[in-house]
């Protein structure tokens, strides 16, 4: 008796997905304990989003006094964060920590339409594992806790939101829905305006197939009118910056970027190789379905045995072979990094399905869902279509479409397949193959975050980083600044590495903090900069060898900003170096200057 009342708690907390909860709880616990505080990068974009809330907070007007680069939920949101959390990392963290939880919850709710239980929850896994707590290259800006952009981590969180009520909408048809699709629209589009429109273009053609455009476009009407009406107020607080300001030309200089990075981010830059590479990923996935259909096959055969004992045995050495063989081919041919490879048509082909199926079975509100988040997952991703990865910006870009991905596997295949013992095969199949997937990504992750092992600590918070010369010199920096320099002092970092300015509490008085070639190229930026360091009286001046090389201007000072670095040599003199002189070597240097007018010889 007692045994089936277990039982029957046992159904009860997995129908409820109480188990699943616990599974996804220990997981998150488990990554954030051993990554804790070794995210972020001391030179590279991780500052920024260390640097703005804080100027926020100490009365800045976003665009009118400090630039930045996307929208202003997420630095208004980290400013609240600092001022009842207090000016430090882990304000930030909360952040990271509270999108992640989102994000989980989203995909588990998201994926319980299409799948069941177990696969949702693996769905969940998946984007712990592999995207919210990834480390694929040297910097730590990719992961949901501390970002190279949080607007891109809230950005994406809300528009699964977004999804899950539209959803919602197309099945019950009300108002409240209607009114929080509204709402979700519009925080989209405060954070990235690029990402806003995708999903608004991708929730119309939902829309649009479902006959409820006329209906229901308002509630995304009135998401973007609120949004534009939030741009407008800050284009008039910031006094023409936002408008007439280097914000819109970054953004077109983006647009019409074609260095070296951009093309080998999207892999256009390589273009046959990778495409070579998308068919051979494509044959490596049939090859898997058609072992996992033989398998299925001759399970099937071997259930007309008679003999349980026999059965049995026969299933063990033949799962045991099929087994072997998939994981020595994974091991050998099929590497982790290629496994998302092919998503650009697999997302056109899950598109295409879904509207098929829109027209042929009753359950329109699912499939309606299925075709916009797949063309959502398909505009996401033309950023890197022929080299599609977990990592760099791949972190955010797949995050929608690993519900599609999924659901392909665990759901359009199988359901193709009439036995269902071949289904079964097809689904353990692929899972076993996204588990050892999962695995590679997260041994490659956490090797990284066990190389994190120098620790940068200020009053404002610590982070582990690489023990090596770039990190211990940046280091060195900060814990100079800290002690041979006054609190009041200010500091610019040339080209990049505001996060220096954060941690050593030296404030960049400039409107412009980031240095890099794309910024540079809009409009009057150079000749702002000058201007600014001539009224700011800016006190000191530091050099980074930071490689610029993947825009196609190596050295700062040297290959671009040449008027700004003959200001800064006419003004400042070299007060104090840490390694080689930046670029004259491969070996990472910093060079402190203070300006003339405050400079004393014997003040160290």
């Amino acid at each position: 008796m007692r045994f089936l009342q277990q039982s029957h708690l046992i159904k009860f907390l997995w129908k409820k997905g109480w188990f699943s909860f616990l599974t996804i709880a220990f997981c998150f616990i488990y990554l954030l304990k051993i990554s804790w505080l070794k995210w972020g990068d001391l030179i590279i974009d991780s500052g920024r989003e260390m640097y703005v809330p804080l100027k926020l907070v100490t009365g800045a007007r976003l665009y009118r006094d400090i630039f930045y680069h996307y929208g202003p939920f997420s630095p208004y949101f980290n400013a609240f964060l600092y001022k009842i959390a207090g000016v430090h990392i882990h304000s930030l963290i909360i952040n990271g920590i509270i999108t992640t939880c989102f994000t989980c919850l989203l995909l588990y709710k998201i994926s319980r339409i299409f799948l069941n239980i177990f696969f949702s929850t693996f769905v969940v896994l998946v984007f712990l594992f592999v995207f919210a707590f990834g480390y694929y290259v040297y910097l730590g800006n990719y992961n949901f806790i501390l970002p190279y952009s949080y607007p891109v981590i809230n950005a994406i969180a809300f528009s699964l939101a977004g999804y899950y009520f539209f959803w919602r909408l197309l099945r019950f048809r009300t108002i409240k829905y209607g009114l929080l699709l509204a709402l979700f629209t519009f925080l989209v589009l405060s954070c990235r305006i690029e990402i806003g429109f995708s999903f608004i273009f991708s929730v119309l053609a939902g829309l649009l197939i479902s006959r409820m455009l006329e209906k229901s476009a308002i509630f995304l009407a009135l998401g973007f009118v609120l949004a534009a009406l939030l741009y407008v107020l800050l284009g008039l607080s910031g006094e023409g910056a936002f408008l007439n300001g280097a914000l819109l030309n970054t953004i077109a200089a983006n647009l019409r970027a074609s260095d070296t990075f951009t093309g080998w981010l999207s892999g256009i830059a390589n273009l046959q190789e990778n495409t070579q590479t998308i068919f051979k990923v494509v044959v490596f996935y049939l090859f898997l379905c058609g072992v996992f259909f033989c398998g299925g096959s001759v399970l099937v055969k071997i259930t007309r045995f008679r003999g349980a004992s026999l059965r049995r045995a026969i299933y063990f050495i033949f799962a045991a072979i099929i087994i072997y063989a998939v994981f020595l081919f994974l091991k050998k041919f099929f590497y982790f990094e290629l496994q998302y490879r092919c998503l650009p048509l697999m997302y056109l082909l899950v598109g295409i399905l879904s509207l098929r199926r829109f027209y042929r079975c009753p359950d329109k509100a699912n499939h309606a869902l299925l075709f916009s988040l797949s063309l959502f997952a398909f505009i996401l991703i033309l950023r890197m279509p022929f080299f599609v990865r977990a990592g760099h910006y791949g972190f955010f870009i797949l995050v929608p479409g690993l519900i599609v991905y999924h659901v392909f596997f665990f759901k359009i295949l199988p359901d193709a397949l009439r036995n269902k013992i071949i289904k079964a095969s097809f689904c353990l199949g692929f899972l076993a193959v996204f588990i050892w997937f999962a695995a590679q990504h997260f041994l490659l992750a956490k090797f990284c975050y066990d190389n994190r092992t120098l620790e940068v600590s200020s009053e404002r918070g610590k982070l582990f980083v690489f023990n090596n010369n770039r990190e211990r010199r940046s280091l060195q920096l900060i814990e100079f600044l800290k002690q041979n320099t006054h609190k009041s002092d200010t500091l610019v970092i040339f080209p990049e590495g505001v996060a220096i300015n954060f941690l050593s509490g030296r404030d960049n008085p400039l409107y412009h903090y980031s240095y890099l070639p794309p910024e540079l190229s809009c409009g009057r930026v150079v000749e702002e900069i000058i201007a600014d360091l001539e009224k700011k009286k800016v006190t000191y001046v530091a050099l980074v060898q930071r490689d610029t090389g993947e825009y196609g201007f190596p050295a700062f000072g040297r290959d671009y900003a040449t008027k700004i670095w003959e200001y800064v040599a006419r003004n400042y003199l070299l007060y104090k170096q840490f390694g080689p002189y930046p670029f004259t070597s491969d070996d990472f240097g910093i060079a402190l200057f203070k300006n003339k007018s405050s400079y004393a010889p014997n003040s160290i």
